[in-house]
């Protein structure tokens, strides 16, 4: 009634045949089986090339922190070496302070491996964060 009132022609819609709504209803169903496989095939690559790529950053921090751990290692090794310089100069000093020459003990305390420093405070200030957040509830 609403349509004839606002002046449109009401046309009767032809029904279909049955055999013409079978074959339009199945290319229907069909080419939306092959919309979705094809979705999920994207989905599916997509989450693969993810993880291949998380894979990837993962090796690569792995090396990065073996060789970190082999130049710490040296830098250990090599601080040992200066230390026991140090000490051979330290005894020999002796016939050093004959010649008005004495050995000089360095005034500057070094840390050679701070990372376990760093991971204390990172830690630590995780916790802070933490016990603010709690707090701020």
């Amino acid at each position: 009634m609403t349509i004839w009132s606002a002046g449109y022609k009401v046309r009767s819609i032809t029904p279909l045949e049955p055999e013409k709504a079978l074959t339009k209803g199945a290319d229907l169903l069909g080419e939306s089986i092959v919309f979705l496989i094809s979705g999920v095939t994207v989905v599916y690559e997509y989450n693969r090339s993810k993880e291949k790529e998380k894979a990837k950053e993962a090796q690569k921090l792995k090396e990065i922190e073996d060789e970190s751990d082999r130049l710490q290692g040296k830098l250990n090794a090599l601080d040992a070496r200066i230390h026991a310089l140090e000490k051979v100069v330290k005894s020999n000093s002796l016939s050093l302070l004959r010649f008005g020459e004495k050995y000089v003990e360095p005034e500057v305390n070094v840390v050679i491996d701070d990372r376990q420093e760093r991971r204390r405070l990172t830690a630590s200030s995780g916790d802070e964060a933490a016990g603010l957040q709690t707090k701020n509830e």
